[in-house]
C-alpha cells in the first residue's frame, strides 16, 4: 500500500528520518519529471481543503460491506500509513534514478506521487474512530491503486535491490493495515468495469468486421459463430463487473471467457485481412487491462504471439512486394538494404521459432530484443523512401513491433499515444472547469472575477495547443516547455477555483481531482 508524507510532523521519527534522507538525495540529483516532487505533493495535499470528490468505486474484493472493529488500533493505522510514506518516497527516487537503465519506470512514477499524497491525506484526517470511517472510501482507494502499480511494478525486469526490496515493504504495510481494518483486498470496480466494457466492445467490433470481411464462407461463418458466443461471455463479465461481484467470481468469468478466446485466435491465424488484425489488438490490449485490474498472474498466450508474429511477417512481405527496385536503390544507405533486410527477417523467424519451441518468458523477451534492435537498424535504412504507399507498411511494421512488445508484457519508456490522450483529456477537463468557473463568477461576481476567468481561459486555450502539439508530433523540447507552463497555469488556475462556494464547487472538486493526476503524468512521460 503506497503512502505519502512530506511533512515529518506527520510522521513516526524513523518514517521522518528515511523521508528526510529519500528528500536530501532527491535534491542532489534531477527530480522525477524535471520539477520539484515537493510542488506536486502540495498540490494534491490542498485537494482536502478543497472537497474530494467521493470515491465510490472502490470496495472490498470480496463484496461485502466494511465494517470496523470496535477495538480497531487508529495509531497503528497511521504508523503504518506513515512508515510506507517514507518507503513510496523512497522508492519514488530510486525509480528515478534507474530511468536511464529501466526505461519502464517513468510510467510508474506519477502514480507513486498521486499515491503519496492520498496516504499523508488520510493520515492527516483520522484522529478518531468517526474520522476512520469516513477514510475507509480512500483508504479501499490507496490499496487498490498501490495493488495495481506494484503488480505492474513487479512485470518489470531490470530493477535493482533497493526498488525491490522497498516494493515487498510497502505491500507487507498495506497488508498490515488491511489486517488492522479487518479487510481483504480492494478492487478499483470503476476501472474494471471501463476494461470489461471494453473488452466486450472490442469482441463485438471484430465479431461484426468477420460477418463483414469473410462471413460469406463456410469456415467464415463459423468464426462469426464463435466469436458471437465469446461475445457473450465478455458481456457476461462485464456485467459481473458491473455487479460487483466477488473477486473469486470476476477471475472465474474471466478464466471462461480466456478458455474461449485462446482456440478462437489460433483460428483466426488463417484470416489474411488488416481490418480483422487491427481487431485483434484491440482484443489484445483491452484483455491484458482487465488481467492488471483484476491482478491475476500474466502469462504468454502463445497463440497471441504467434498470430502477431504472422503479422510483422506479412507486412515485412507485403514492404518488398510494393518497392520496386528503383526505388530502392536511391536510398542513401542502398549498399546496406539487403544486409539489413536479411538481419531484420532472421530475427524475427528466430523468434517464431523460439515461441513453437515453448521457450519460456525471459527467453522470448530477450528474442525480441534482438527483432528491435534490427527493427531500429531497418527503419534507418529504409524511412528515407519517398513513397506514401512504403510509409504507410512501414508505420504498420512499426505497429506490430509495438503490439508484440505489450504482447511479451515488455512496459516501454515512453507512450507517444498515451501522452496525447493524456493531453485530450486535460483539455476536456479544462473545458468543464471554464463552464463551471464562468457560472460561479456570474452568480457571485468576486472582486478578482476578472482575474480568475483570465487564468482559467489561458489554461483551456494552452491545454487545447499542447494536445494539438503532440498529435502533430511538434519537437519534444518545445513539448516539454509547452507542458511545463501548462502546469504552472494549472497552479494559478487551481489557487482561484479553491475559492468557490457555490453551488459548482463540488463539480469544480471532482474536476479538479482529475486534472492534476492527469498533468502530473503527462509531464513525467515527458520528462528528459
Amino acid at each position: 500500500m503506497p503512502l505519502s508524507g512530506s511533512k515529518s510532523r506527520w510522521m513516526t521519527p524513523a518514517a521522518a528520518a528515511v523521508l528526510a534522507a529519500s528528500s536530501a538525495f532527491a535534491q542532489a540529483q534531477q527530480p522525477a519529471g524535471g520539477y520539484n516532487p515537493n510542488d506536486v505533493i502540495d498540490l494534491y495535499n490542498r485537494q482536502d481543503g478543497f472537497g474530494d470528490a467521493a470515491r465510490q468505486s472502490y470496495g472490498p474484493a470480496t463484496g461485502a460491506p466494511v465494517t470496523l472493529p470496535n477495538n480497531v488500533d487508529i495509531n497503528g493505522i497511521r504508523r503504518g500509513l506513515d512508515s510506507a510514506a517514507a518507503d513510496a518516497r523512497a522508492l519514488s527516487d530510486s525509480l528515478n534514478a534507474q530511468i536511464r537503465y529501466v526505461p519502464a519506470v517513468r510510467t510508474h512514477l506519477a502514480d507513486i506521487l498521486k499515491l503519496q499524497a492520498l496516504a499523508q491525506s488520510i493520515s492527516r484526517r483520522i484522529a478518531t474512530k468517526a474520522d476512520l470511517e469516513r477514510a475507509i472510501p480512500d483508504l479501499q482507494h490507496l490499496d487498490s491503486d498501490w495493488r495495481l502499480v506494484s503488480y505492474r511494478l513487479g512485470q518489470l525486469r531490470g530493477l535493482d535491490s533497493t526498488s525491490t526490496g522497498l516494493i515487498k515493504r510497502l505491500d507487507a504495510t498495506g497488508d498490515q493495515i488491511a489486517k488492522l481494518l479487518q479487510i481483504g483486498p480492494s478492487v478499483d470496480y470503476r476501472a474494471l468495469i471501463q476494461a470489461t466494457v471494453s473488452l466486450s466492445n472490442a469482441i463485438s467490433r471484430l465479431t461484426t468486421d468477420l460477418d463483414w470481411e469473410v462471413g460469406r464462407t463456410t469456415d467464415g461463418r463459423q468464426l462469426v459463430l464463435d466469436g458471437q458466443r465469446i461475445q457473450q461471455q465478455a458481456a457476461h463479465l462485464a456485467d459481473t463487473a458491473f455487479q460487483q461481484d466477488t473477486y473469486e467470481h470476476l477471475k472465474q468469468d474471466y478464466n471462461l471467457f480466456q478458455q474461449y478466446w485462446t482456440p478462437f485466435l489460433a483460428k483466426l491465424r488463417t484470416v489474411n485481412n488488416r481490418v480483422i488484425d487491427r481487431d485483434v489488438q484491440q482484443v489484445a490490449q483491452a484483455e491484458r487491462e482487465v488481467s492488471a485490474q483484476l491482478r491475476l498472474e500474466q502469462t504468454l498466450d502463445r497463440q497471441q504471439l504467434l498470430y502477431m508474429a504472422d503479422n510483422l511477417t506479412r507486412n515485412v512481405d507485403n514492404f518488398f512486394s510494393n518497392a520496386p527496385l528503383k526505388i530502392l536503390i536511391k536510398l542513401p544507405e542502398a549498399n546496406r538494404a539487403l544486409s539489413s533486410a536479411d538481419a531484420f527477417y532472421g530475427m524475427f523467424e528466430n523468434f517464431i521459432d523460439c515461441v513453437n519451441r515453448g521457450e519460456n518468458q525471459a527467453e522470448l523477451q530477450d528474442a525480441f530484443g534482438y527483432i528491435d534492435s534490427e527493427w531500429q537498424s531497418f527503419a534507418r535504412v529504409y524511412r528515407p523512401l519517398q513513397s506514401t504507399d512504403a510509409q504507410q507498411v512501414l508505420n504498420a511494421i512499426d505497429k506490430d513491433v509495438t503490439t508484440l512488445r505489450d504482447a511479451l508484457l515488455i512496459q516501454g519508456g515512453t507512450d507517444r499515444r498515451r501522452e496525447s490522450e493524456l493531453a485530450a483529456l486535460v483539455s476536456n477537463l479544462a473545458t468543464y472547469i471554464d463552464r463551471d468557473t464562468r457560472s460561479w463568477l456570474a452568480k457571485t461576481r468576486p472582486p478578482y472575477a476578472a482575474e480568475a476567468q483570465r487564468e482559467v481561459s489561458n489554461f483551456r486555450a494552452s491545454s487545447r495547443e499542447l494536445h494539438e502539439a503532440l498529435v502533430a508530433g511538434a519537437n519534444i523540447r518545445e513539448v516539454r516547455q509547452m507542458s511545463d507552463a501548462l502546469f504552472d497555469s494549472w497552479r494559478r488556475v487551481y489557487n482561484q477555483i479553491i475559492k468557490c462556494q457555490s453551488s459548482e464547487r463540488p463539480s469544480l472538486a471532482a474536476t479538479s481531482s482529475q486534472t492534476t493526476p492527469a498533468l502530473v503524468e503527462l509531464r513525467t512521460l515527458l520528462a528528459k
